[in-house]
Order: C-alpha cells, then structure tokens, then sequence
C-alpha cells in the first residue's frame, strides 16, 4: 500500500470529520502528526 496515499486520505477525512463535528484533535499516531504538519491548512483543528 506504500506510495498510494492511503494513509493521507485517512489522515484528511479524519481532518474533515473533525471539523464538521467542530471537534479538535489530539494526534497521537506519529503519522497523522506528521501529515498535520506538513498540511498547514489542517492545523486548524489541532488542540492546543
């Protein structure tokens, strides 16, 4: 499944679902914290 952006996807539809249940998020899992970070328009649902 490498190079298939599989992970990123899920990564944005969590984003995604975050922010139409005006959710933040915690991301524990290092690659979700990873991909928010390189993704500056998700930062948005970060908790802080």
């Amino acid at each position: 499944m490498r190079g298939r952006k599989i992970g990123e996807q899920l990564v944005r539809q969590a984003v995604e679902d975050a922010r139409r249940e005006g959710i933040s998020i915690i991301p524990l899992c290092p690659f979700a914290k990873a991909q928010i970070e390189r993704h500056a328009e998700w930062q948005d649902v970060l908790r802080k």
